[in-house]
């Protein structure tokens, strides 16, 4: 079921950072892809394709499939540490080619993304920023260390993957 109905996101911007400055976790992975810097953001904002390069992505659900923009949002099932959830994702920033900021307040804890694109030699610079925190008091135990562990490993596996993706030209 692969509807493009647009989901409430029940969350603000301001309760995902609280819930994030107790103690969150920060991931950040760059990669350069030989594409242009249009090509590569109008990719990654596209989240019905996100399946194709992020290993935590089992599918996206409720989200047209084209680059979302402010106040879009969209269903994300997630599969990380063994744990299968579903987020829905709401989109607070978007600066067309260059900067793209999401967030969720999901029942495993809260998250927020942002992509940042620039130019470079021979293509665009990707960078991905990750923040989270648990909410379970167990899960919060291993953010730190198993859980982000975890999640740097499939952060690099994805932008290995994105860049192989767009550079082959499969995209």
């Amino acid at each position: 079921m692969n509807t493009t109905e647009m989901l409430p996101a029940p969350f603000t911007l301001a309760e995902v950072d609280a819930h994030l400055a107790d103690g969150g976790v920060t991931i950040q992975t760059v990669t350069r892809i030989a594409c242009t810097q249009a090509v590569v953001f109008d990719f990654v904002t596209r989240p019905t394709q996100w399946h194709r390069w992020h290993p935590a992505t089992k599918e996206v659900t409720n989200a047209p499939d084209r680059p979302l923009t402010v106040d879009d949002t969209m269903c994300e099932h997630i599969s990380v540490v063994g744990q299968h959830f579903s987020a829905i994702w709401k989109v607070y920033e978007c600066e067309p080619h260059r900067h793209w900021l999401i967030a969720t307040d999901a029942s495993h804890g809260a998250s927020k993304i942002t992509y940042d694109c620039r130019v470079v030699d021979g293509g665009c610079e990707f960078h991905r920023r990750l923040d989270y925190r648990s909410k379970n008091w167990f899960m919060r135990l291993l953010d730190n260390n198993i859980i982000k562990w975890s999640i740097n490993r499939q952060s690099t596996t994805a932008l290995a993957n994105l860049k192989a993706l767009l550079e082959s030209g499969k995209a």
